[in-house]
């Protein structure tokens, strides 16, 4: 079979772009043939790429795979893509997140989503107006064997936090407050990676600071002991597979720590939960919550869920029709699709001139 995967960019290491390359291990594995089509690429994405017997196409070009299935991520990369396949070839819609660069598109022509938690499934119902029916929740995967620490035995003299995910305005509360929380210790210091950060955003103080995106993430999640970020995402979920607690906060900067009992509940992390962030970083309570393997073994081994997506798209089917309603999640997006479609020639200029750092973080 010949998958073709869309998605947004393939220059550097964001989520979803570590959630491909985890979906094209398995789809290799299973035996198909694969190519990922993204709007903006790096060589160092297409080398990657290669070596596990994918291939590379980078919009405007054609595609060199006839697909018999296609997955799609964000919404330009599919409208962009499906207006290349034919309208018979079956389409499986990936969707991480509920800000607008997740938002789903072209819905009359996805026959199935999958979101990566109860969350944004309940987004896709109520909000965009999709039917449950059409619409399955797969936890995220992440790799068990590349993302694993020995069991910590706590803190130092200081407690080491890090904030490692890419600055947006939904997350500007979350790590605020996760600043003015450490600064009430003065046993904890954190480190914050320069992903998009504004300036002048962080208070100055010896014991936080701001380190270039580029370095491993491995390695940067084993120098600490504490991994924070807004909601469940990835790097938590990495952070529990390397021992490290994972600190969750909502987007009111309230936090609380992933347990396994509380999965559910943090994934809404629009609504309110957790408490202050400086009681939190006690290292007493730091070590408490660490040595949490298990959690990340027993829900989000990218073996078994990344498996099941691939499930999904071998027994896809395309669907004989679709509700007249669904019409109106692309109508909604057409301005922001307009403006994304506007802004390609400009970012590819850019990334010609000052390009992106490769596939070297995570």
């Amino acid at each position: 079979m010949n998958v073709v995967i869309g998605l947004t960019k393939f220059n550097d290491r964001t989520g979803s772009e570590v959630y491909c390359l985890e979906l094209v291990k398995a789809l290799r594995a299973a035996g198909h043939e694969v190519e990922v089509f993204a709007l903006y690429s790096s060589r160092a994405g297409q080398e990657e790429l290669e070596s596990l017997g994918a291939r590379l196409c980078t919009y405007p070009r054609q595609l060199s795979l006839v697909p018999d299935r296609v997955v799609c991520m964000q919404p330009l990369a599919t409208a962009l893509l499906l207006r290349r396949v034919r309208r018979d070839v079956p389409a499986l819609a990936v969707v991480h997140g509920v800000i607008p660069g997740e938002a789903p598109v072209r819905a009359r022509r996805i026959d199935r989503y999958v979101a990566v938690s109860p969350f944004v499934a309940d987004h896709l119902v109520h909000v965009e107006g999709l039917l449950r029916d059409d619409v399955t929740v797969i936890p995220n995967g992440i790799d068990l064997q590349r993302f694993d620490g020995p069991r910590t035995a706590g803190p130092g003299e200081r407690v080491r936090v890090l904030w490692a995910s890419t600055y947006m305005p939904l997350r500007h509360q979350a790590l605020v407050a996760l600043a003015e929380g450490l600064l009430e210790r003065s046993d904890a210091e954190l480190t914050v990676v320069d992903d998009r950060l504004p300036a002048g955003l962080l208070p100055e103080s010896e014991r936080i600071r701001v380190v270039p995106k580029g370095r491993s993430i491995v390695e940067l999640i084993a120098e600490h002991d504490v991994v924070a970020g807004l909601g469940p995402g990835r790097i938590l979920l990495e952070a529990l597979a390397m021992n490290r607690a994972a600190l969750c906060l909502n987007v009111d900067g309230l936090a609380e720590y992933m347990d396994g009992g509380n999965l559910e509940r943090l994934e809404y992390y629009r609504e309110a939960w957790g408490g202050p962030v400086a009681r939190l970083l006690d290292p007493a309570v730091v070590l408490a919550n660490q040595n949490r393997r298990g959690v990340a073994q027993a829900n989000y081994d990218a073996t078994a869920n990344v498996m099941r997506v691939v499930e999904e798209l071998e027994s896809l089917e395309r669907r004989s029709s679709a509700p007249l309603g669904y019409r109106l999640t692309t109508v909604r997006r057409l301005p922001a699709l307009a403006r994304d479609y506007a802004l390609i020639p400009w970012l590819k200029r850019r990334l010609r001139v000052a390009p992106l750092k490769p596939l070297l973080g995570r």
